[in-house]
């Protein structure tokens, strides 16, 4: 004789049996999407490896021209190449000598239409101070010697005894042209001129003469890559721009001289790499900054908020980041975010320089430097110093495994709109530095797998655990229906 289970009894063992199933399917479901949201193994992480203005001398522009000094009382860089062989053909390559480079000769030949000839002797005191010193600029383009066409030549920087001390720039240098040659060596034996030490020619002041100009006019400063050095760390340590700008190796000043532990090369290499020196100019650029990567989250759900905190830092320049005539200069943060499929989530960028206004109010990249009456912005990243950056977005994403954010420093020497008024090729932008970082997307298995379909991102897995805990569940009920039924009988 069977016994029938009381009814209590049986909706209690029924209720039991339900939670058991939706248990296994919920088991077996976790199952699943833990192994559908496995990760692959990471990619290679890429290792990453506010400024003042100020007011220089107003109201007076530069005349370093001397009475009765003509180009020919200054040795051509040729007759110094005969013995000093390895030094000129460093210069060769270097921006000292490309002075008619088409960027500057455009922009000189602007400036002097723009103001009606006052900047006609300002920009090529230090772009061929040669000519200047002579007298041959005064006749433009057509009036220069073939010396005063190699720019920044060796006989100007040697015969140089003294330079402002007040404030060197704006071409504040002194020159003393004839047999003897100036220069940071005290053993120095020449067969063909006479030699004497110059201790300014080991400091940063020799290079200030023409690294810091400012508006003849309205004192506005327009470059003050000697003052943004004097004021930082570098300074303070006795690294001078020679030390980087000049790099001393092992070698001969001269083919008959002995080898000297210390011999500075004379390429000059700063950041223009359009008209000089490319490779070295983009090595030092890669060796200048550093990215820091911050996630707001490591791992997140579709459509949660992620705040990417980019710490952008200057650790190999002792100057600000851009300098020189920073409005012409570009130097930006590209922030990109891609999920696994490829499909970008997110762009954006933060812009670093100075920008110019002018006497109308006008203020964008436009404006040019003779036209400036103040530094409107200027957002660049100081010497061993740091600027800090938050992007935040959206992960909107169907797509499984992972987003990447992806941010790169970039860097152009002169903008586009530049070039494309003075008719040159547009420079194409260096990667300076670069970080990247993941986050796990961790996308619940209920919204891939009924909006999956129309993401394309219903996985295998997790559909076949839930087919499994469905046709278990249905198993357990049509048994305990069956049980139930056999009990009443």
């Amino acid at each position: 004789m069977r016994m029938e289970m009381p009814g209590s009894t049986r909706r209690k063992v029924a209720t039991v049996s339900v939670v058991l199933a939706m248990a296994i399917v919920i088991f077996l479901s976790t199952a699943g999407l833990a192994l559908a949201l496995t990760p692959p193994p990471p990619d290679a992480t890429v290792a990453a490896q506010g400024s003042t203005a100020t007011t220089g001398p107003a109201g007076k522009i530069p005349d370093v021209r001397i009475p009765g000094v003509s180009s020919s009382d200054f040795t051509d860089s040729d007759v110094c190449g005969e013995c000093h062989t390895e030094i000129y053909k460093e210069w060769q390559g270097s921006m000292h000598r490309n002075y008619e480079n088409p960027a500057f000769t455009w922009a000189n030949a602007q400036a002097a239409k723009d103001t009606k000839g006052l900047t006609k002797d300002l920009c090529v005191a230090c772009h061929t101070p040669i000519g200047a010193i002579s007298g041959e600029t005064k006749g433009g383009e057509t009036g220069l010697s073939a010396l005063a066409k190699k720019g920044v030549s060796c006989d100007f920087c040697h015969v140089i005894d003294k330079v402002n001390p007040d404030w060197p720039g704006n071409a504040s240098f002194h020159v003393a042209p004839g047999l003897v040659k100036r220069a940071q060596l005290k053993d120095a034996i020449s067969p063909k001129h006479k030699t004497a030490y110059s201790k300014l020619h080991t400091e940063a002041d020799f290079c200030g003469m023409c690294h810091n100009l400012s508006h003849p006019l309205s004192g506005v400063t327009l470059e003050q890559t000697y003052t943004e050095w004097k004021k930082s760390d570098y300074a303070k340590k006795g690294v001078t721009c020679q030390e980087c700008h000049m790099p001393p190796k092992k070698g001969r000043a001269a083919k008959q001289g002995p080898v000297r532990p210390k011999r500075y090369t004379h390429s000059f290499v700063g950041a223009n790499y359009r008209f000089a020196n490319e490779k070295l100019a983009v090595e030092d650029l890669r060796k200048a900054a550093k990215l820091d990567m911050t996630l707001s989250q490591k791992e997140a759900t579709a459509g949660s908020p992620l705040r990417v905190t980019i710490k952008v830092m200057n650790v190999g320049a002792g100057h600000y980041l851009p300098t020189g005539l920073a409005e012409l200069r570009e130097m930006w943060l590209e922030v990109v975010a891609k999920d696994k499929a490829g499909n970008e989530l997110f762009r954006d960028k933060r812009e670093y320089g100075t920008v110019l206004e002018d006497a109308t109010g006008r203020h964008d990249k436009t404006v040019p430097v003779w036209k400036a009456v103040k530094v409107y912005r200027d957002t660049r990243v100081p010497p061993n110093g740091s600027l800090e950056e938050n992007f935040d977005f959206d992960l909107k994403t169907q797509a499984v495994g992972y987003v990447t954010v992806d941010a790169r420093l970039w860097y152009r020497s002169l903008p586009v709109s530049f070039t494309k008024a003075a008719g040159l090729a547009e420079a194409k932008p260096v990667e300076m530095t670069r970080a990247a970082d993941r986050v796990t997307m961790t996308v619940p298995w209920w919204s891939r797998l009924f909006g999956g379909a129309i993401g394309g991102a219903i996985w295998i897995p997790e559909v076949l655990a839930v087919i499994v805990g469905v046709l278990l569940l249905a198993m357990i009920v049509v048994a305990v229906r069956g049980r139930m039924k056999k009990g009443r009988a």
